[in-house]
């Protein structure tokens, strides 16, 4: 809600996309690193000059112009895809036909969402095959048991607060510390736990092992 809400006033394409898929603000960027955000925005930049983003007049479609060949390809197709395999499971990502994007693209933008709801033409061709109660019930979007996880566990403090991890040389442990006490709180911060999660394995996976400490799986096991 509160990347909504940050984004509902910004006037520039670019830092309204930022401000709505950020996982931490630049402030708390600031707090966790010592550093200064500079890439993202440049880096955005070059997909809207690349996609011609700046010719649609409208700017949700320039949003989705970014958001369909940025994070629907590059993180929820490619996320799809290998946890899928990885558990030999078969899963088929609907309306991939190229045809059919392009169709969707040259659409105006009031056939594809209003004020309050969003797929219209999606709704409206659902109506003929599937029940309402199946239309009117509430997106549930990627569900993972992480969120729960993250609250029944203290080893991912262990993890992300160990001293002689190389995450430790990167990131500043009160700041990973005030995540983890927001979470605990009731605040919702699975998003931001898991990036945090996902850096610090890859970091020990590339830049070298600590030595012995908590593995990931005791979070299931907890």
């Amino acid at each position: 809600v509160w990347r909504g809400l940050a984004s509902a006033g910004e006037q520039d394409d670019l830092r309204r996309f930022l401000n709505v898929y950020t996982v931490f603000p630049p402030d708390q960027i600031r707090r966790l690193t010592g550093l200064e955000e500079r890439l993202a925005t440049e880096r955005i930049g070059y997909f809207f000059k690349l996609l011609l983003c700046s010719r649609q007049r409208h700017p949700a479609v320039r949003m989705m112009s970014l958001d369909l060949r940025m994070n629907l390809a590059d993180d929820l197709l490619l996320y799809t895809d290998k946890i899928t395999m990885h558990h030999s499971l078969e899963c088929r990502v609907p309306l991939l036909d190229l045809d059919l994007v392009r169709y969707a693209e040259g659409l105006p933008c009031s056939y594809r969402r209003g004020l309050l709801h969003g797929k219209l033409l999606h709704r409206q061709f659902a109506r003929q095959v599937l029940p309402g109660p199946i239309l009117r019930r509430k997106k549930k979007g990627f569900l993972s048991p992480t969120k729960r996880w993250f609250h029944e566990t203290t080893v991912i403090r262990d993890i992300l607060l160990d001293s002689r991890s190389c995450f430790s040389t990167y990131f500043d442990r009160a700041a990973v510390g005030a995540v983890i006490d927001e979470h605990a709180a009731g605040m919702d911060r699975e998003r931001q736990l898991f990036l945090l999660l996902s850096l610090y394995f890859w970091m020990e996976e590339w830049l070298g092992p600590s030595g012995s400490k908590p593995r990931l799986q005791s979070l299931s096991a907890a």
